[in-house]
């Protein structure tokens, strides 16, 4: 991690945010290169899987939660706050907003939402859920700003910035992904209108 981590500080801005997801599995190896490179980790958000994948071996705990980490490069980070409560969907026992916590229980991604090959299968076997990533995006960035995916896979990072209004740049080697990525994102123009 610290090759890509090392590039994005480079295009990243002063006040610039990333957001990388981890499983248990390479978080030590993500934090590491954070502090290597200077990031200071705001947050470790928990994504909790409400239909985690079915936990074959019986010989651990079923696997149902990811890690989002944030982390900022420099001072001034964007943080909308208020905006966060607007779509946050835990209110206060009066019904009022509630601050956004660092717990988000979201679905792995099926259904409509889960992007197929031409053979009907998942395209990309690591989709995240639209809402997560459009959690992040209002959280850190305003209309207009930039928003770039190194890995972007099955375009989820796109179409939430496109949604928001947010400029956006993604790059991908999998040509099969970036296909579906440039498909859904035609379709989400389509079903904006």
């Amino acid at each position: 991690s610290d090759t890509w981590i090392s590039a994005a500080k480079d295009v990243l801005k002063e006040s610039g945010s990333i957001y990388i997801c981890a499983s248990q599995h390479n978080l030590a190896n993500v934090l590491t290169s954070l502090e290597r490179f200077e990031f200071k980790v705001n947050n470790i958000i928990v994504w909790q899987k409400s239909n985690p994948m079915p936990n074959m071996t019986r010989r651990v705990f079923t696997h149902s939660i990811e890690f989002v980490v944030w982390a900022v490069a420099g001072k001034g980070w964007t943080f909308n706050s208020e905006a966060l409560k607007k779509v946050n969907p835990d209110v206060q026992k009066d019904g009022s907003p509630r601050a956004m916590r660092d717990v988000w229980i979201f679905p792995v991604v099926q259904g409509q939402e889960r992007l197929r090959g031409e053979e009907g299968r998942a395209l990309h076997p690591t989709q995240k859920p639209l809402e997560l990533v459009r959690r992040t995006i209002i959280a850190s960035t305003n209309p207009g700003d930039v928003v770039y995916d190194p890995f972007m896979g099955s375009g989820t990072t796109a179409v939430a910035a496109k949604g928001l209004k947010r400029k956006f740049i993604g790059t991908e080697l999998n040509q099969k992904y970036l296909d579906g990525a440039r498909s859904r994102l035609r379709n989400s123009d389509k079903s904006a209108r």
